[in-house]
């Protein structure tokens, strides 16, 4: 309560906001890097800065467990779950990007609200429910609105070009520049100054 919900809330919205930083980042390293060097060197620092906190927060915890099935198979399954959903990531990042997979990680909530009303007893008021409600409206709107404007960019990136006779996307998504349109505006500016 009081001070500690705020500081809860507080590192809620950072986590989310470094989250949401990750995935765009990871989109831009899909654009100039293969899927299997982005994983790869996903995993490596993962499992580095993890190993750093669990040896620096949690020792005491881990130390103290008892390692059976009880344990283990959940963990397998969570690892199992994580694997998967990563190897997906960048499919999904090259398709449709990181504001599409923000924005679509937010209906996580329908499942979790539907777990819960299945199986832990439903909401604790009606408060809540129509808490709950008015966040699920809030986001499917803000989907609805995304991908109708990600189809109408599209619409405008196959009937525009540039009077250079180049692809457009670079202006509708900035992050769709590759090596390729990079090198190839040098390559103009270089033939400028010889001439």
């Amino acid at each position: 309560e009081g001070e500690q919900a705020l500081k809860g809330d507080i590192l809620v919205i950072a986590a989310a906001a470094l989250y949401a930083g990750s995935n765009v980042i990871e989109e831009k390293l899909l654009n100039n890097k293969s899927s299997v060097e982005v994983l790869a060197m996903l995993g490596l620092f993962g499992a580095v800065i993890n190993g750093v906190q669990i040896v620096c927060l949690e020792r005491h915890e881990l130390a103290s467990l008892r390692w059976d099935a009880a344990i283990l198979m959940p963990l397998l399954g969570f690892v199992l779950a994580l694997f998967a959903f990563y190897s997906l990531v960048p499919v999904f990042l090259q398709r449709r990007g990181a504001a599409a997979l923000n924005l679509s990680l937010l209906t996580s909530d329908v499942m979790t609200a539907g777990a819960r009303a299945a199986w832990f007893d439903g909401f604790d008021s009606q408060k809540a429910e129509m808490r709950f409600a008015l966040a699920l409206v809030l986001v499917s709107v803000g989907l609805l609105f995304f991908y109708s404007a990600e189809s109408t960019t599209d619409q405008m990136r196959s009937t525009s070009r540039c009077p250079s006779g180049e692809d457009p996307s670079h202006i509708y998504h900035p992050l769709a520049f590759s090596r390729d349109n990079n090198s190839g505006h040098e390559d103009a500016v270089d033939e400028g100054a010889d001439t």
